[in-house]
């Protein structure tokens, strides 16, 4: 197993903790000469939805890794010390890039335009005109 001399937080999904519990990943861990804290926490009650991974992005500067991204990271970087402020940034997976407002704009005017065109030629052609009763 790859060493890494880092410091690490570590939480475990529910259905992890509840199924297989933390023991196998904290000896990973340990092989790899972490110093880790595995958290103390309840459910999340967001199931399925990776929200452990979205909270930590949305509520902190920091990125979550898989124990596979640590695996990786240690593989490349070895024991040496650790010299960056968010070493985690290089193995995370790239943040969705959200819509500039521009494209936002230039995406609703054509559609907006569309709409419009087909409301403009429906008027256009008048009303539509009904067959006549079939019987009295």
């Amino acid at each position: 197993m790859p060493r890494l001399k880092r410091k690490a937080v570590a939480h475990g999904h529910c259905h992890h903790k509840a199924l297989m519990k933390m023991n196998d990943d904290e000896a990973v861990f340990e092989k790899m000469g972490l110093d880790y804290e595995v958290l103390d926490s309840g459910c999340c009650r967001m199931a399925g939805a990776f929200s452990c991974r979205e909270q930590i992005e949305q509520m902190t500067d920091r990125r979550a890794l898989h124990l596979a991204q640590v695996i990786q990271m240690a593989m490349r970087e070895g024991e040496r010390s650790a010299t960056r402020d968010y070493p985690e940034i290089e193995y995370a997976q790239p943040r969705p890039r959200r819509p500039s407002k521009r494209a936002v704009v230039l995406g609703v005017i054509p559609c907006g335009l569309v709409v419009a065109g087909g409301i403009w030629g429906l008027n256009r052609k008048g009303p539509r005109k009904r067959p006549g009763k079939l019987w009295a």
